[in-house]
């Protein structure tokens, strides 16, 4: 019997196939033991029962499986391989952590299988620890407290996400989707721009001093005594103007007492290597890129390129068993492009398995993210620049701390001091790998201190006093978020809540996960809760107006990141066998209907008259604005008209008859047309729709007169007059159309038939292109001929009385009942279409064949081929 190995993306599988020596049969692995395949990603999502989907609030008892967009043939193929008779056991290779155990769970229970389950625990990709993992599988039994809290924790997230959007969207009366992550996200931008609006700014004033010593001249700030300082204040900042004039007074004119400076050592330690949302933070800092743009990149580079791996991580370690790894890729960053860094680590031996790069207790799903080694070829301008940002990561992490002599010289003139800072670097260290370029900007998180170097003071000289100012400024509003400052606050969202225990709980998680952020971020743009303003992420309107009805519904516990904690200590206690996934989830059941129970006490923004419930405001198709509708659809189609963004008057709900009781059959298909209306006025409509797309305008009431182009609704027509024209390759009628170069006329038949003709002032015009090679003169004359009268279909004779618009069209009678005979005449005479023009010899652009044309085309279309009689 053989075991199946399921990972979670196809590079993993090919890997363990690689290290299990397991060859590759058709789209899979295969070896006399081993069946090896993937995933990728998610699969499957989970979604309410048909039969409950509507209710509200919709609370499973048990979830059904939704596949997900494109996955399909993928989960076929596993399960297929899942059911083969040789197959009975089934293991677990996707990411170690709750993401993967619940991807590998929803797969084997979508499945339904009873076969044996079993855990592969892999945190390094490394041959050997493949190896190891293989040989040391997990039971069932003992992944099941993880696989418990993976599962609850995403139906959790279901059930207040889709509930809460409910809710929220019934009282707005528009979609406002909220949720755990997204909501106090969202919040955190909210409650900055509350700061900015709140804030006022205060003058204050500062005393600077310029003091020459024998070596150069330097500036300094005066300083408030040290034993006045307040806590979180600037020392040199004076609030009123008065004592500013009063230091300037009794300094202006001295020269300082003495000088005092204390120089010590300062190091600065290389930063550690990129999770996620480190190099979506730099990658903005540095090149303006926003956050899902810098995945997107980073996706490509590691699964077009191979050049990085995998980048939606977490942790910003490496596994303990990849220093051979490493060193290999060091070499390999020494061929391209890096040499000097490179061979400084290599030939100092500064690879060696620190805690700070090599920590398997620092990894939960996947690693850090660092080069593979492979030669990056054909990158685009935007992959250089993140793969540079990693590969320069990388090889700083190695180098030594840069060094620095940090100065801190006071001035005294008598009481007062002033004071000025210096530092200068010592030793490059790290900061060597990034050369000239902003090396400060690479450590995570550093605003970084400006480099001045003080000129040096000789052994007790006081210096002179060159000159002193004040110097006015203001208080500045905080500043807003950009992307990459809110990735930062999400991934440490937990410092702000109050609560020990909630706290610790998000030390390591923040909001979100390192690849779910910038979705969530791209969600509430997409949303417009959110606008972007050059860099900066500005709160709209309806974001705050989110936050108000959280507030009045008491579902504060959404808008800080408190849920987060509260959820993350739980499940923490699940996944550890100390408390139970149903009773966790029953109290998020609890909480949800605590907040939809209080929102059915404030009324819907707009409620249908015709049942009660209550309608939305949607978007209607073809960029034609917006409508309310009811949320009773299909099973009732009343509509509104939106006026700003409110209900307006209450549409007429589509109907067969007109105002009198008369019904009007369709003179396509002959089924009966509906009147319908929209925000441009009524229409009368097929009821065959979408197969039959005939309309026709109102007119008081009853179908009008058939339009005869696609510019607005009443896409085909006949013509005005009500003469139908037969279509030259299958006899049906032709109807007007309107294409991209203008009107032309096209076969009621089509797809089945294709044929299309010019327009020749509102009749079907003769295309000699088109024709040549294939009709007989005869043919020719019957599109240039009055049509016959075709029979009234059975039935219309009392509609046409009533419209002609919706009665088949009817020929005109022609002026004689024997149409004049047409012949062809000697290159030369007369056009006998015409009797005007006269007959020239050309020839078809697409045959070449030679025929008779009329000097008068294009008023004139006669024409006849010369090859035939």
């Amino acid at each position: 019997m053989k075991s199946l190995i399921i990972a979670e993306k196809p590079s993993v599988a090919k890997d363990i196939a690689k290290a299990l020596n397991v060859r590759v049969v058709g789209d899979h692995w295969e070896n006399d033991s081993l069946v090896i395949s993937n995933a990728v990603g998610h699969l499957l999502g989970l979604t309410a029962p048909p039969e409950i989907a509507s209710q509200f609030p919709v609370i499973p008892e048990r979830f059904a499986f939704e596949v997900r967009d494109k996955a399909q043939n993928q989960l076929n193929k596993l399960i297929a391989l899942m059911k083969r008779p040789d197959v009975d056991t089934v293991i677990n290779a996707c990411d170690a952590g709750r993401e993967g155990e619940e991807i590998f769970r929803l797969i084997v229970e979508y499945a339904r299988t009873s076969k044996t389950l079993k855990r592969m625990w892999l945190q390094s990709m490394t041959p050997g620890a493949i190896l190891q993992a293989s040989k040391n599988l997990r039971s069932d039994a003992q992944m099941r407290p993880l696989a418990d809290a993976a599962r609850k924790r995403n139906e959790s997230d279901w059930i207040v996400g889709i509930n809460v959007t409910r809710s929220c969207s019934r009282i707005r009366g528009e979609q406002t989707t909220a949720g755990r992550v997204q909501t106090p996200t969202l919040m955190i931008v909210v409650a900055r721009e509350e700061a900015i609006r709140a804030f006022v700014a205060q003058e204050y004033f500062e005393v600077r001093a310029r003091f020459t010593l024998a070596a150069g001249a330097y500036e300094a700030t005066w300083h408030c005594p040290a034993e006045l300082v307040k806590p979180g204040a600037p020392a040199e900042r004076l609030w009123e103007r008065g004592k500013a004039d009063a230091i300037l007074s009794r300094c202006t004119g001295r020269n300082p007492d003495r000088i005092e400076e204390n120089t010590t050592p300062s190091r600065s330690a290389a930063p550690v290597l990129f999770d996620l949302t480190t190099l979506q933070r730099e990658a903005n800092q540095r090149f303006g890129l926003s956050a899902n743009n810098t995945l997107k990149i980073a996706q490509a580079l590691y699964q077009t390129h191979k050049v990085l791996t995998y980048p939606r991580t977490d942790s910003q370690a490496l596994p303990e068993d990849y220093v051979p790894t490493v060193t290999r890729t060091v070499e390999a960053l020494a061929t391209q492009g890096y040499a000097e860094a490179a061979r400084r680590v290599l030939d100092n031996g500064w690879i060696r398995p620190t805690k700070k790069v090599f920590d398997n207790s620092k990894i939960s799903d996947h690693f850090a993210i660092v080069p593979t080694g492979s030669n990056p070829q054909g990158l685009s301008a935007d992959e250089a620049k993140i793969y540079d940002l990693v590969a320069r990561r990388l090889l700083a992490v190695f180098h030594p701390d840069a060094e620095f002599a940090v100065t801190l010289r006071t001035a005294w003139i008598g009481d007062d001091r002033f004071v000025a800072r210096g530092k200068v670097l010592v030793a490059q260290g790290w900061q060597a790998v990034y050369g000239d370029g902003p090396a400060k900007k690479a450590k995570k998180g550093t605003d970084g201190d400006a480099e001045a170097k003080l000129p040096a003071l000789g052994a007790g000289e006081r210096g002179k006093t060159e000159s002193m100012k004040i110097s006015k400024g203001e208080t500045k509003a905080p500043p807003r978020f950009n992307e990459a400052t809110l990735l930062s606050a999400m991934e440490h969202a937990g410092k702000d809540v109050a609560d020990d225990a909630l706290r610790e709980a998000m030390a390591k998680k923040g909001l979100g996960t390192p690849a779910t952020r910038a979705a969530t971020i791209e969600k509430l743009l997409e949303e417009q809760y959110m606008t972007r303003e050059q860099r900066n992420l500005v709160p709209t309107a309806k974001a705050f107006e989110l936050k108000a009805l959280l507030t009045r519904l008491d579902a504060k516990v959404l808008l800080s990141p408190e849920l987060t904690g509260d959820w993350e200590a739980h499940l923490k206690r699940i996944e550890e066998g100390q408390a139970k996934g149903s009773e966790f989830l029953d109290g998020i059941k609890r909480l949800t209907v605590d907040i939809v129970n209080r929102s059915l006490q404030v009324p819907p923004a707009a409620t249908c008259e015709a049942c009660g419930k209550p309608m939305m405001r949607r978007e209607a198709k073809g960029n034609r604005g917006h409508f309310w509708g009811c949320t009773g659809f299909p099973a009732c189609s009343v509509t509104r008209q939106d006026v700003d963004g409110k209900p307006g008057a209450q549409q007429a709900a589509p109907t067969s008859t007109s105002p009198t009781g008369e019904t009007f059959a369709c003179p396509t298909c002959r089924k009966p047309m509906i009147r319908r209306t929209t925000q441009n006025g009524a229409f009368w409509g097929c009821s065959g729709y979408p197969k039959c797309k005939t309309t026709l305008p109102d007119a008081d009431g009853r179908p009008g007169e058939a339009r005869t182009s696609r510019e607005t609704p009443g896409k085909v027509t006949a013509t005005a007059k009500g003469v139908t024209f037969p279509c030259p390759k299958c006899g049906k009628a032709l109807m007007q159309r309107k294409g991209a170069n203008g009107p032309f006329w096209g076969c009621t038949a089509y797809p089945t038939c294709k044929a299309t003709l010019p327009d020749d002032n509102g009749k079907p015009g003769v295309r000699t292109a088109d024709v040549a090679g294939k009709a007989t003169r005869s043919e020719v004359q019957r599109l240039t001929l009055p049509p016959a009268r075709p029979k009234p279909p059975i039935g219309a004779a009392e509609t046409s009385a009533k419209s002609a618009a919706v009665a088949v069209a009817v020929a005109e009678k022609p002026a004689s009942s024997t149409p004049a005979k047409v012949t062809g005449g000697p290159i030369g005479s007369t056009c006998p279409g015409c009797q005007k023009g006269t007959l020239t010899l050309r020839s078809a652009r697409a045959s070449n064949r030679p025929y008779a044309g009329c000097t008068h085309f294009p008023e004139c279309k006669y024409f006849y081929w010369m090859d035939k009689p």
